[in-house]
């Protein structure tokens, strides 16, 4: 939509591009008036966009009635804000100059294929001439070339994206938008627990970690297999699952295991004595990282902070930071400098997300990282 690729232009990544467009077009829908319109959208892009600002101010109804009308979902939701605009006489102008638009598209389009198949009935090597029995020509069409298609398949199939058939599960179904295709496949439901399987309850694990699952009742199959190594180990772990499976809990077990070792007989945390470092590979993520576990970590006193590109710390902030979430280009640049020892000797606890990019175009990043990492480990015990 016109919103999201202006907004790109500004935001690299197309999720960000993408969450922005959804706030303007929720404030072009809500905002009282011209001046509250303004101020929310000077506050949501900044000052830098004030021009941008001023186009979404002048043409406010045009940019929100034609994005919802292109992303409407169906054909009785489409109908739904057409009569909304044929009844505001503020809109109603709206839905004429795009009705005339569509209509000069259709001409324009039409005139098109009548000169391309003048064009193509007119050409030599198109066409061939023959000779019939009264000794007249008759123009006739060369025949076309057939393609095999079974050719053209590979035959590593899939490797190579290159599937014959696509069969999607049952509930499935189809979206046709205006220049492209949306593939809605319900998600898959839990399979039963095995006999004997109980889900571990938060109520066993120790008292100064349960406050970190707060509305939690029991944890789900994939962290009660995983509770004892994350909670009562200090082994390497590489975990393997699908997108929601919770492996994002394992991770916050393997830090709570590191807070347990800081707490004194008070109950309070000592935090001058230990560093976490959670690594992801977009700043998106990153930022989404840090809303979670500042939330999750409020009830300890720690303090997590991103450390990216965008967002840098200072030495002061950084020593009163327990958990930095950063990209594997950020925490490489400071893994190679001498003079950060002070703060990276404190680390207990690295944790990489999406570690399968490895195999990517930032794989030696993340291979120097973790070598590095290894090597401190064996220099310092």
């Amino acid at each position: 939509f016109w919103l999201q690729r202006n907004l790109s232009k500004v935001y690299a990544e197309a999720t960000d591009a993408k969450l922005k467009a959804q706030e303007v077009l929720e404030i072009l829908k809500t905002a009282s008036d011209d001046r509250e319109l303004e101020n929310q959208l000077v506050l949501l892009l900044g000052y830098g966009q004030f021009d941008f600002i001023k186009t979404l101010r002048t043409h406010r109804h045009m940019i929100l009635y034609c994005t919802l009308l292109a992303s409407s979902q169906s054909a009785s939701e489409k109908a739904k804000i057409e009569e909304k605009m044929k009844n505001d006489p503020d809109l109603v102008w709206i839905l004429q100059a795009l009705s005339e638009t569509d209509r000069s598209d259709a001409v324009q389009d039409d005139r098109e294929r009548r000169v391309s198949s003048k064009k193509n009935r007119g050409e030599d090597g198109d066409q061939d001439t023959m000779e019939t029995e009264n000794g007249t020509t008759e123009t006739i069409s060369n025949p076309q070339h057939v393609v095999n298609l079974e050719d053209l398949v590979f035959a590593q199939g899939s490797h190579y994206m290159a599937n014959k058939s696509c069969r999607l599960p049952d509930g499935s179904y189809r979206l046709q938008k205006k220049g492209y295709e949306e593939v809605h496949v319900p998600a898959l439901k839990p399979s039963a627990l095995d006999p004997g399987e109980v889900l571990y309850p938060i109520s066993n694990l120790p008292k100064y970690a349960q406050p970190a699952f707060d509305g939690y009742k029991v944890l789900n199959r994939i962290q009660t297999r995983m509770v004892k190594a994350a909670l009562e180990s200090d082994e390497n772990i590489l975990l393997c699952a699908p997108t929601g499976a919770g492996k994002t809990n394992v991770a916050l077990l393997c830090i709570l295991r590191e807070i347990g070792k800081h707490v004194m007989s008070d109950g309070t945390i000592n935090v001058d004595e230990f560093k976490m470092i959670y690594i992801a590979p977009m700043r998106s993520l990153v930022q989404e990282v840090v809303g979670n576990f500042t939330k999750r970590l409020n009830p300890f006193g720690l303090k997590v902070a991103e450390l990216t590109g965008d967002h840098q710390l200072s030495r002061e902030q950084i020593n009163e930071t327990q958990l930095i979430v950063c990209t594997p280009e950020k925490w490489d640049i400071i893994t190679r400098k001498g003079g950060e020892r002070s703060y990276t000797q404190l680390v207990r606890l690295i944790i990489l997300d999406e570690v399968h990019l490895l195999h990517d175009d930032r794989g030696p990043v993340l291979e120097a990282v973790i070598a590095r990492t290894i090597r401190t480990i064996e220099t310092t015990q």
